[in-house]
């Protein structure tokens, strides 16, 4: 191949890939513009000829290939814009006699919308332009207090709000879900969820404006207001409510109060299962026994964990056979603490068992570490050098900290060990 072809097939191929992105793009343009759907399929047609007009040009003889080139370029040119499009297809489609000029808003509203949905992660700040864009046209269109013109807005809040909150922007989130707070009334039946999923949203801001009170008073709002009701949407929502105000009992060190909310959302739980609620079910009852071990009663830990390998052991959603492990591990903790070595070595090796191939890698490693320990404590000391061994060279050369910082605490329980002083306590002790 000579260097003249290979530059020729370069080219070739970048003006392919921009004829093709320009297809879609123009396609776009066209449907905002309200073009004819003639217009669309001339785009078509006109993308699909300068692609063959492309293949074609490999056929002439030297130089010569230089004038498809040429074309294309040209072409590329023109059809870059929907005008010449719109002009050749008889202008723009006429608008519907029957629609107004809310539609036209909720529609340029929706569009806004999506498009925010669309960049929100790679540019949230240009996202909530749009959410503003969109939330002002709303406002400002003739229909804006008609039910579907509210709908839009209620929608566009409660994505900005979400979006503000990922930022950080706590005050500004504040604003908003107040805003919607004041919309439920008016939100038809739609207004125990806006309302309820306000309240969150509030309760969140104002936790992490460092109104911890507040934070809980508005959380129990929540659950006081609409734990009967039939909504499934507003049930997962007092689900949540009830979840984060244990969080934030634990948090604020109330250990007795975060039990008692995990007992009623773990009541409710149990009550409505769904797959969603059983990952909630799960990972409640495992937070109920790492509070219960908080404070001392190991009974109630150890219950709660039983329950959750009981219950959920077999499961293959990814999310719950982590909150098993968890458990497991925990038991294991919670039987040390007991003085029953024997029976949290088994609850370690049960995770091995249970996780080895195919679980959270995480938490099979602190389990052999934890073994080991536990081997080395009862002078087991050969036996805790292969686990040891075992964590290193199943995890020796992974790049992620947490499992790193096990494979240290694996390699100085083994130096204690070959030096004739193993260590008094397990790491998790």
């Amino acid at each position: 191949m000579t260097a003249y072809t290979a530059v020729y097939l370069v080219t070739s191929w970048a003006m392919a890939a921009m004829v093709l992105v320009g297809w879609r793009r123009l396609d776009r343009a066209l449907r905002a513009a309200n073009a004819r759907p003639a217009a669309i399929r001339l785009n078509a047609v006109v993308r699909v000829a300068l692609l063959l007009g492309l293949a074609l040009g490999m056929l002439l003889p030297p130089l010569v290939h230089l004038v498809p080139l040429c074309l294309v370029a040209v072409a590329i040119g023109v059809v870059s814009r929907p005008d010449p499009l719109i002009r050749l297809t008889g202008g723009p489609e006429a608008t519907p006699p029957d629609s107004s000029e809310d539609q036209d808003a909720a529609s340029a509203a929706a569009a806004r919308m999506q498009e925010a949905a669309r960049v929100a992660t790679s540019e949230p700040n240009q996202a909530l332009g749009l959410l503003d864009e969109a939330i002002e046209k709303l406002a400002d269109a003739p229909g804006s207090e008609d039910q579907p013109g509210r709908e839009l807005v209620i929608d566009a809040l409660e994505r900005k709000g979400n979006l503000l909150q990922q930022l950080g922007r706590f005050e500004e989130a504040l604003n908003v879900w107040t805003r919607l707070l004041e919309l439920g009334p008016d939100a038809g039946s739609a207004s125990p969820y806006v309302i309820a999923r306000a309240l969150l949203g509030r309760a969140y801001a104002v936790g992490r404006l460092g109104s911890g009170d507040e934070e809980l008073e508005t959380l129990h709002r929540i659950e006081r207001d609409f734990a009967d009701d039939p909504s499934e949407r507003v049930r997962r929502i007092v689900d949540t409510a009830l979840y984060k105000e244990a969080a934030a009992f634990y948090r604020t060190e109330r250990p007795i109060e975060a039990i008692d909310s995990y007992d009623r959302l773990i009541g409710r739980l149990e009550a409505d299962p769904t797959q969603a609620s059983e990952e909630l079910l799960s990972e409640a009852l495992v937070n109920k026994a790492i509070t219960a071990e908080a404070i001392g009663n190991l009974d109630m830990a150890l219950e709660a964990d039983a329950t959750v390998v009981a219950r959920f052991g077999d499961s293959d959603n990814s999310a719950i056979r982590l909150q098993v492990a968890i458990a497991l591990i925990g038991r294991g903790n919670a039987l040390t603490l007991r003085g029953d070595l024997g029976g949290a070595i088994e609850a370690y090796e049960e995770i091995e068992r249970r996780f080895a191939t195919s679980g959270p890698p995480a938490e099979v490693a602190l389990a052999l570490v934890e073994k080991a320990a536990l081997l080395a404590k009862t002078s087991r000391e050969p036996d805790a050098v292969r686990v040891c061994a075992q964590v290193a060279k199943r995890y020796g050369k992974s790049s992620d900290p947490e499992l790193r910082r096990y494979v240290e605490q694996a390699q100085a329980i083994e130096r204690a060990c070959l030096e004739g002083d193993p260590p008094d306590r397990a790491p998790s002790e």
